[in-house]
C-alpha cells in the first residue's frame, strides 16, 4: 500500500485523522463468526474468535455465545478484519509487538490472508493465528508459528 503525501492532505489534527474511520472504498464482505478449529479437515472444534472479557483489545477462543460478528473487506488491495460487537465498533483484527491478536483502531489494522484449507496468518509479521494449547479454554490467540495452529472457517452469524 503506497500513498504520496502530497495526494493526501491531512483535513483535520493529528489526533482528529487516527480517530477517523478509513473512506468508504472499502468492498465488505457481509457478516460473519470465526469458527477456530485444530485441524485442516475442521474436525476439532477448539472455540471461536472472541475477544477478552476485562482487557477487550485482547482476541481469545471464546465459546459460540461469545463469538465476536466479524465483518471483512478489501481496503487497498489489502484483506481487514472489523469487530462488529458493540462494546468494540469499529476496532480491527491486527497484532501487537509480541504477537498477540487484538482489536485496534483502523489506523492499527494489519492485513490477514485466509487460504483455502482455513490457514489464516498475518501478513504483518508472516506468522498463523494460533494458540499456546488447544485444550484450555479462554486463551489468547497469537500470530506465532512456534505455537499451536488454528484453523479458521468463516460461518454465518
Amino acid at each position: 500500500m503506497t500513498f504520496n503525501p502530497h495526494d493526501h492532505k491531512p483535513a483535520a489534527t493529528f489526533d482528529e485523522e487516527m480517530k477517523a474511520e478509513p473512506p468508504a472504498e472499502s468492498n465488505s464482505q457481509g457478516q460473519f463468526v470465526m469458527a477456530l478449529y485444530s485441524d485442516a479437515q475442521k474436525q476439532q472444534l477448539v472455540g471461536y474468535l472472541g475477544t477478552n472479557q476485562v482487557w477487550l483489545n485482547y482476541a481469545e477462543v471464546a465459546p459460540r455465545e461469545r463469538a465476536l460478528k466479524i465483518e471483512q473487506f478489501q481496503y487497498n488491495a489489502v484483506t481487514l478484519y472489523r469487530n462488529l460487537d458493540r462494546l468494540q465498533t469499529w476496532r480491527y483484527l491486527s497484532v501487537s509487538t509480541f504477537a498477540y491478536v487484538g482489536w485496534y483502531l483502523w489506523n492499527g489494522a494489519t492485513a490477514w490472508s485466509l487460504e483455502p484449507n482455513g490457514r489464516f496468518a498475518s501478513l504483518w509479521n508472516g506468522q498463523n493465528l494460533s494458540v499456546t494449547d488447544y485444550k484450555n479454554p479462554g486463551q489468547y490467540l497469537y500470530a506465532w508459528n512456534a505455537y499451536q495452529q488454528l484453523y479458521v472457517k468463516p460461518e454465518p452469524v
